[in-house]
């Protein structure tokens, strides 16, 4: 066993169309694509609709000769499906190594614990039992870095394998290098990667033999880091586990221009859902803050925006005491006549739960009565599903301004109403 370190980037391919021909199988192979939120741009292709034109960003509306002529499947996005089936994933590689959940369909694993003559076949193995247990196919690339381990994942995408590995032949890495151009790089973007064009260096084997001072003059900090990085010096450890947030947001754009009453609703919601995430991780908001806006793009149409931050008493996690003071900082902002496009909420200054500075305005018993009674909504809610108990301000019937999903799949694994149901 080496004591060098030895990265692995699991990531599963063309995650979103996955989940979804996942449970259609007469759907693989073929052209689908996948929509962002209220169904305006493409954020997934699979490969054949990619060959067909199909791009990422692309506006909905130019699909529909496709979609009209039967070549093109078209789904909404379906978070929870996401979700629920990259958390499967993850569970399976965890079998293997330690893992850094990175994104919904991307995590590191470090594989430093295996000799070196292993690590390739764990890393088909981590494959094959993703493969078998949830359905998924993914890639691994393999590096001594971070860095590096992303970029084997980039390769081995374009070879069409499943296992690529740079970190046992420094000196075949260095080759391949001298033609893999620098925006490849992760941590590299558009406009840093016009810098290094502009002083002549196109490939990473240039930018790894550039001085010191040269990169950091360039690049910064964090471009020399991802330089040490590429040269197999390890600086971005393994962290396992998400960090604390420090704030949480919820902002969505309307399927239609909502008015005073629906954004009352609406705001009920959104900080019903960002409380949740504040509970799960134990955690409690200092400030709460609501914006709103119209559609900027409606230029004949009255416009406004605003934004109101108000700071609570005493830290809390009551969806009632920050729901309330969601719809106060609402009513400072809100004009009678306009319509508007898009609501945010956002809460600062998160803080752990325990121990939580206590207020002046509520006792000791008021506040351990909405600690009470949060934790009894919450267990009612895991055991019996979300949104059992609820607050009267977000309504009882469907709500009309909710975003556009005009084209979702069922989610298979997380509703017992929408679960498969297999005929013999």
């Amino acid at each position: 066993m080496s004591d060098e370190k030895v990265f692995a980037l699991i990531d599963a391919n063309t995650f979103y169309v996955s989940c979804h021909t996942l449970f259609e199988p007469r759907l693989e192979g073929q052209a689908v694509a996948v929509l962002s939120a209220n169904d305006g741009n493409v954020v997934a292709v699979s490969p054949r609709a990619k060959c067909m034109g199909v791009r990422r960003g692309m506006a909905a509306y130019h699909l529909r000769g496709w979609r009209a002529q039967g070549r093109l499947t078209v789904f909404s996005s379906t978070w929870a499906l996401y979700a629920d089936l990259s958390q499967r994933v993850v569970e399976v590689l965890m079998r293997f190594a330690d893992i850094e959940m990175y994104s919904i369909d991307e995590s590191f694993a470090d594989l430093s614990m295996y000799p070196v003559a292993e690590r390739v076949k764990v890393a088909q193995a981590m494959c094959e039992a993703v493969a078998r247990w949830t359905g998924i196919a993914v890639a691994v690339g393999i590096g001594p870095t971070k860095t590096i381990a992303k970029l084997a994942n980039t390769l081995v995408k374009r070879k069409r394998e499943r296992v690529y590995d740079l970190a046992t032949d420094p000196y075949e890495r260095e080759r391949l290098y001298a033609g893999i151009t620098v925006d490849d790089v992760w941590g590299i973007g558009a406009r840093t990667a016009q810098k290094l064009y502009q002083a002549g260096v196109y490939s990473v084997r240039q930018l790894i033999h550039l001085p010191d001072a040269q990169v950091r003059q360039m690049l910064g900090v964090r471009g020399l880091r991802t330089t040490w990085e590429l040269r197999g010096v390890p600086l971005f450890s393994l962290t396992q586990g998400p960090a604390s947030p420090k704030s949480i947001s919820r902002a969505r754009v309307f399927g239609r221009p909502a008015h005073e009453g629906e954004l009352k609703e609406a705001v009920a919601v959104f900080v019903t859902r960002a409380c949740e995430k504040v509970q799960r991780n134990h955690l409690a908001a200092s400030a709460i803050s609501v914006s709103l806006s119209t559609n900027t793009f409606r230029k004949r149409e009255p416009q406004h925006s605003a934004a109101c931050l108000i700071e609570l008493q005493a830290p809390t996690n009551s969806t009632r005491l920050l729901s309330q003071a969601a719809r106060d900082a609402l009513a400072r902002i809100v004009r009678e006549g306009y319509a508007y496009h898009r609501l945010g909420v956002l809460l600062l200054g998160l803080v752990p739960e325990e121990p939580v500075q206590g207020s002046l305005f509520l006792s000791q018993e008021e506040q351990a009565r909405e600690r009470r009674i949060m934790t009894a909504i919450q267990k009612i809610n895991a055991r019996y599903g979300r949104d059992t108990i609820f607050l009267g301000t977000v309504g009882f019937t469907p709500h009309a301004w909710r975003q556009r999903a005009e084209n979702c799949s069922p989610r298979w694994t997380t509703r017992w109403r929408e679960i498969p149901v297999v005929q013999a």
